[in-house]
């Protein structure tokens, strides 16, 4: 039964033979060739490759894991807001290596670059598969399949805290081969924390019928006593008449810190919050657009941290604070962009009794950073089995033969030779474990071994922004031990793997262009990274990238399709355990908090609205996000076996819905009150992007109220978008697009106004991937989005951003050279926000978010991509999404990680999406697909699903081609 819920998901993922005919435009590359990367593109290949909500792990282009943030530890770069590539250091020992025998002599293989020079990495999602060759004179075909746990509506099996390792051996020659393939992996546990003398690494070798095992775990000396914390060296709280020994340079930090109090009164300022003390270092001291470096004195490094408070900044190449060891740049950061003070803490003890300082750099003639309580401190890192990183690790070999063998700690090369050692080592020592299988290969024969991976480290607890998330791990409450995640692998790890194979092989069966495929499926991949997390309660919570700003924001994850529709349970805990639980989500006016944290206490009823990023921030509710929770919740409802969880949830969703009603202040239908969106800005008057997804959420309150059995309700939410869809188009159509109608006195806000905005009809998209039908008429549409295809999709974004300053962008996503549709472009004649205009001027903060429009954010396009091959644009659709795939590359003109799409934060999660009504992700394809699948079950029975625009005619676009034809 699983095995046919599964090919019946996968097919749902496919387009239509009719679809498929209109791709041989030169956009697509042979559906039978996959991409292989070689050479140097091989340093970018990072694949997340463990089971999803379970930490983050890479698979790299030659093979090796890497990044091994799995410990609660995070591992993933500095920056809080766009962070660079990681580190490409492995941290931890691992590999696998051929020994080859030939007589006495023994050819020691390791599968690596070295070896086999002519490496190259296929992605498949959730496998890669790494070819190994160049070594000429070794007569055998070598292949190592990285593979993620990834059952599509099976949770538990696809969260298992583990990663496959499929070593595929065959003898190409005319003689038999014999020899032995090893496998080994160094004991990370407590590798974050562990300090010499407070323990030892411990290994051991268990064996059942079904698998063998190495087990590393950690324990503490027997009778040792907690370490004693020294109090904490101030370095310097700036609560003085001058730097006291600290040296500015430049303009901006003037000659003396800075009172809060006359910060507070500078205009382009906000006040300031969570400050400690009346004064910090500020580069704002001599304006906004001044630069300038504060450089303290030399200090010896004689603490576990080094721990500091910034405000404002987020830009960690013009606004940073640097730890300067050596002459070299050890530690870096930004601030978190806002008036809100929040604590950075680096773990210096590597530098323990060298010299440092502290540089603070302020290069941004935009913006500005403070800087205050600057410090060392012990770390008080309490009892070993508390700590973060403490837990267990394995490497376990699945149904080994009997004369497979493992040594729990070896000395010597692992990959080369190695004698066995002491199965309990001291911190501060590397202890590695090691599984050899021997194998015999007469000429023609192959054999396959699998690895796997796994840990289990259960102490999570995830403290951003100052809010406590939620702690402990959803897999620990499944698997109490260690030995209990290895006897799951050993019981059901070969069917999970059996399962996962025909997921990928039903999806790479299809005839759609391979790049569509390796795109769609990509994005999944963010499902295992660390923006994804399932506490031990059992409820999803997601960032917005990889640590990158708190509380599943809802403005930013109604995008997504993924979790919704391939991993239904888990987003059914957003609206069960979050959205509609009073005192943690929705509150009294029927409001729900763009950011949930993971603890009741909300503010209910709110205060005032706070400013951008303030105090409260994180509890004010967004429209589009709000919008987005009634959508994803109709979207639940559809994946939910029977009516009782509208039924159960109803008071709540209508509550919600009624909140959306309150924000039309003169009963046209259209909201229009001023309101926050994911472009972390408000907005005022009637807008397209807005309005058209509030008539899609309320279409969906209406579908639910009818289920519900409130059809007074219901027949009001149907007045309601009666009368909106009559004034959307009235009201905001220009004849060529839907525009913003904002108040003249509201147009100091950045936004795109009557220019071209791609999310200008998200609403229609949404109505189309619910099955909620056609929600703005059919002509209006279709030219609106042929507009934003002919004023925002570049062929090169580099002639446009060169043109003007104006087309500056916040954060450059694409490049010159690169290909990609922009948020918002302002044809001649249209209102461009400019900062400059008598009323209308802005402050820095905004300059930055104008600069939003001017990006290509991938989320967005996938969805704009979806909605033109919705409405029958197919061939613009795919130009729009093979863009976005071609810039992701590690030869694009801004070498990229395939496997990673970044807005605020890496593994961004407005872009995680592949399923049958997929938005961003799997809709570019999943759309198209379900449009035409629709149509074609309609021809056999009644469906609620929107024909396929080619069969009825198609929109301008798909005309032009039946004409060509």
């Amino acid at each position: 039964m699983k095995t046919q819920i599964l090919r019946t998901v996968a097919t749902r993922l496919m387009m239509s033979t009719s679809f498929l005919s209109l791709t041989a435009s030169g956009l697509s590359e042979p559906a039978d060739e996959p991409r292989q990367y070689s050479g140097d593109a091989l340093s970018r290949i990072a694949m997340p490759v463990g089971g999803i909500t379970a930490g983050q792990l890479y698979f790299h282009g030659d093979g090796g894991l890497g990044l091994w943030d799995i410990m609660n530890v995070r591992s993933f770069g500095n920056s809080p807001v766009l962070r660079q590539f990681p580190d490409r250091q492995r941290m931890l020992q691992q590999g696998v290596a051929l020994r080859v025998r030939d007589g006495d002599n023994i050819r020691n293989l390791p599968l690596d670059l070295k070896t086999f020079p002519a490496t190259t990495f296929t992605p498949e999602f959730p496998a890669g598969i790494v070819r190994y060759a160049g070594a000429n004179d070794l007569p055998m075909d070598v292949t190592l399949e990285g593979i993620a746990p990834f059952v599509p509506l099976d949770a538990k099996a696809s969260s298992i805290p583990a990663a496959f390792l499929r070593v595929t051996i065959k003898n190409t020659g005319t003689a038999e081969l014999n020899g032995d393939l090893l496998g080994w992996l160094e004991n990370g546990v407590v590798a974050h924390s562990g300090n010499p003398g407070e323990g030892f690494r411990t290994a051991s070798v268990r064996t059942q019928p079904s698998a063998l095992a190495v087990e590393f775990t950690a324990k503490a000396p027997e009778g040792l006593k907690a370490k004693e914390s020294r109090p904490s060296l101030l370095l310097a709280d700036f609560e003085t008449t001058d730097y006291m020994g600290w040296k500015a340079s430049g303009e901006g930090f003037g000659i003396r810190p800075t009172l809060h109090s006359e910060f507070a009164r500078d205009e382009a300022s906000e006040a300031l919050h969570n400050a400690s003390g009346t004064a910090s270092a500020c580069s704002a001291t001599g304006g906004p657009t001044a630069v300038g470096v504060l450089e303290s004195p030399e200090f010896t490094i004689d603490r576990d941290m080094l721990r500091f408070n910034t405000a404002w900044g987020r830009d960690e190449k013009k606004l940073r604070v640097e730890l300067v060891v050596d002459g070299k740049v050890v530690r870096s950061a930004t601030g978190r962009g806002g008036p809100h003070f929040s604590a950075t803490q680096w773990d210096v003890r590597e530098f323990m009794g060298q010299t440092g300082r502290l540089v603070i750099t302020d290069e941004s003639e935009t913006s500005y950073i403070l800087v205050d309580m600057v410090e060392m401190a012990d770390a008080d890192l309490g009892p070993l089995e508390k700590r973060a990183d403490f837990g267990g690790m394995a490497l376990v070999l699945l149904n080994p033969a009997a004369d497979a063998t493992a040594t729990p700690s070896v000395t010597g090369n692992a990959s080369a030779g190695f004698a066995a050692g002491a199965a309990e080592v001291p911190f501060g020592e590397s202890q590695i474990g090691a599984i050899t299988a021997p194998w015999s290969l007469k000429p023609g024969e192959s054999r396959t071994l699998t690895f796997a991976v796994a840990w289990h480290f259960p102490n999570l607890e995830l403290i951003d922004w100052g809010k406590l998330q939620g702690s402990g791990r959803w897999y620990a409450s499944r698997f109490p031990t260690l030995p209990a995640v290895v006897d799951e692998l050993a019981a059901k790890g070969p069917d999970i793997l059996r399962l996962t194979d025909l997921w990928r092989s039903t999806w790479y069966a299809s005839t759609l262009p391979r790049w569509v495929l390796d795109r769609v499926m990509a994005n999944a991949s963010t499902l295992a990274t660390n923006t994804c997390y399932r506490f031990k309660d059992g409820r999803f919570y997601g960032f917005e990238g990889v640590h990158s700003f708190i509380g599943t924001c809802n403005h930013v994850w109604h995008y997504e399709e993924t979790v919704g529709r391939l991993f239904p349970e888990l987003e059914m805990s957003l609206r069960t355990q979050a959205d509609f639980v009073p005192g943690v989500g929705i509150k009294s006016d029927g409001s729900i908090p763009m950011r949930i944290d993971g603890q009741p206490g909300s503010l209910d009823p709110l205060p005032e609205q706070p400013i951008l990023f303030g105090s409260g921030y994180q509890h004010w509710a967004s429209i589009d996000g709000q919008c987005g929770i009634l959508l994803r919740t109709y979207r639940n409802h559809l994946t939910s076996s029977d009516d009782s969880f509208v039924k159960q949830y109803w008071p709540q969703i209508k509550l919600a819905t009624q909140w959306l009603f309150a924000q039309d202040s003169d009963g046209d239908n259209l909201p229009d009150r001023v309101t926050h969106h994911t472009l972390d800005e408000d907005i005022a008057g009637p807008s397209p992007w807005i309005s058209s997804l509030w008539l899609a959420a309320v279409s969906a309150a209406e579908r639910m109220a009818t289920i519900a059995g409130d059809e007074d309700f219901a027949q009001e939410c149907r007045q309601r978008v009666a009368e909106g869809q009559k004034n959307f188009v009235a009201k905001l159509w220009n004849g060529d697009r839907f525009v913003h109608l904002s108040p003249d006195s509201e147009k100091w806000r950045p936004g795109s106004y009557d220019g071209s905005h791609i999310d200008q009809l998200l609403g229609q998209q949404w109505a189309w991937r619910t099955g909620l039908n056609r929600i703005v008429p059919e002509k209006e549409t279709r030219t609106a989005l042929d507009n934003v295809f002919r004023h925002n999709f570049k062929e090169d974004v580099g002639p446009y951003y060169a043109a003007d300053p104006a087309n500056k962008p916040a954060r450059p996503f694409a490049v010159a050279g690169e290909a990609g549709t922009l948020v918002a472009t302002f044809p001649e004649g249209s209102y461009r926000p400019d900062g400059k205009t008598p009323g209308h001027e802005w402050n820095s903060g905004n300059t930055f978010h104008q600069g939003f429009y001017n990006e290509t954010m991938t989320g967005f396009e996938h969805a704009f991509a979806s909605h033109l091959i919705y409405e029958g644009m197919v061939e613009e659709g795919l130009r729009v999404f093979r863009a976005v795939h071609d810039r992701h590359q590690p030869s694009s003109a801004k070498p990229r990680n395939p496997f990673n799409e970044p807005e605020a934060g890496e593994h961004y999660s407005r872009r995680c999406r592949p399923t049958p009504s997929s938005s961003r992700f799997a809709d570019s394809i999943t759309t198209g697909l379900r449009v035409t699948s629709a149509s074609r079950r309609s021809s056999r029975r009644k469906t609620s699903r929107p024909p396929s625009p080619r069969q009825r005619g198609g929109g301008a676009s798909a005309r032009r081609r039946k004409a060509k034809t």
